[in-house]
């Protein structure tokens, strides 16, 4: 009864080794090892009839001793620490998780989540149990100074690249982020339409012309051309970052503004002619127009 106790401590202990063997390996190569295990540990009594079959004496059994089968039974053993468990236990949760993670990649899944860690690089987020490394240069649009500033900020990201064998998972949130810009600035953008006079500044000097920033995230394109209705040679000669300028915007196409001020100069120079008084000379024309007048008179 000793022994058979032993025993059934034995195979728990072998069927505990086992499930932690599964874990630490290859999932699909250890499920067969496990299953193998198991079905010995259903019927441990086989066991012992295959070490005793071998022996001569068939008729007359000798009292099995656990030395008997020891060298099998520690043949398989895995000898497991406690970090061996753990790990095997992560191992396993992750042969799932990598094949989420993936579909994540491809559908390009927006994922929410805590930064647990800033490194000289970048950050850590955890997904479905897997350390996702987050690099500075994807934090955010524009350069991030601070980054232990992230450290336990919830943020949202994508998946960029799960490479399993690599025990790679890298993550960005500056896609979304441009999204989310992009969005706004179309939002803007809605809110002019061609027609428009609109004042706004300088941001940047270029060869063919000068961009003008409307709104934020929302330039126009001031052509060289359209600078003014005198013939202008260099852009640098008559405009510079900073200045305002008043335009009328002309046209906007594929979120592209299109600026001129040569066409409210002109507008100007029409309307100053429209507003000038009529002047009549002494000479042929108006004559002839009131002799034409008088000539229809009867007195």
């Amino acid at each position: 009864m000793e022994d058979k106790k032993d025993l059934e401590e034995i195979v728990q202990q072998e069927e505990e080794a086992a499930k932690a063997a599964a874990q630490e390996a290859d999932v699909r190569e250890r499920k067969n090892e496990a299953d193998r295990l198991m079905e010995r540990q259903k019927n441990p009594h086989a066991l012992i009839r295959s070490t005793i079959s071998n022996k001569a004496e068939d008729a007359v059994l000798p009292q099995e001793t656990m030395a008997d089968f020891e060298k099998e039974l520690n043949d398989s053993f895995v000898k497991v620490d406690t970090e061996t468990v753990r790990t095997g236990e992560d191992v396993n949760a992750n042969s799932l998780s990598w094949e989420k993670l993936k579909r994540m990649q491809e559908d390009e899944t927006v994922i929410t989540g805590e930064i647990t860690e800033v490194t000289k690089g970048g950050a850590v987020m955890v997904v479905e149990g897997v350390r996702g490394f987050i690099p500075t240069s994807r934090l955010a649009l524009t350069y991030v100074e601070k980054p232990d500033e992230y450290l336990n900020r919830t943020i949202s990201v994508r998946v960029i690249e799960a490479d399993e064998e690599q025990d790679r998972l890298i993550l960005s949130a500056r896609e979304l982020l441009r999204e989310a810009e992009e969005k706004k600035r179309r939002e803007r953008l809605n809110a002019f339409k061609a027609g428009d006079i609109v004042t706004g500044e300088v941001e940047s000097v270029r060869d063919y012309g000068a961009f003008v920033r409307l709104a934020e995230g929302v330039s126009g394109l001031l052509h060289i051309s359209q600078i003014s209705a005198a013939r202008v040679k260099s852009v640098r000669a008559v405009l510079k970052e900073g200045d305002s300028v008043t335009a009328r915007i002309t046209k906007i196409e594929d979120g592209k503004i299109s600026l001129s001020r040569r066409v409210l100069e002109e507008e100007k120079i029409e309307r100053e002619r429209a507003d000038e008084p009529k002047e009549y000379s002494d000479g042929g024309e108006a004559t002839t127009s009131l002799g034409s007048l008088l000539k229809g008179l009867k007195l």
